[in-house]
């Protein structure tokens, strides 16, 4: 598998490829992803506001790249998003036939001024 994802293809395939368990929501109901959760939340600065546009509302994880998924480098490639922010994310590489990763670049830029 390449080193990066280029299209919307490509992260769903990553995904798929590192997946241990049947389905992503089976391992969203991991040990292993609560585990991964837990940490990510005991980092309050990162997780109490959304990475993008600094609302403390309806955070969520987000995985930037599923390259690490199920390793222990994954906590490395997860930001909080706001569900506003974690749609558009999604939505816009969807629409622009673009890596999550990359749109997660493109959606981070756009909100840059969040936080000169």
């Amino acid at each position: 598998m390449k080193e990066t994802d280029y299209t919307y293809a490509d992260t769903w395939i990553r995904r798929e490829s590192n997946m241990i368990h049947n389905t992503y929501q089976e391992y969203l109901a991991s040990d292993w992803w609560k585990k991964i959760k837990a940490k990510a939340q005991r980092r309050s600065r990162i997780y109490s506001r959304c990475n993008f546009c600094c609302s403390k509302e309806n955070i969520d994880l987000h995985h930037t790249t599923y390259k690490h998924i199920n390793t222990k480098h994954e906590l490395c490639v997860i930001v909080a998003l706001c569900r506003s922010c974690h749609k558009e994310v999604h939505e816009t590489a969807k629409e622009l036939n673009i890596s999550v990763q990359i749109a997660t670049k493109v959606v981070r830029k756009k909100y840059s001024h969040y936080h000169v």
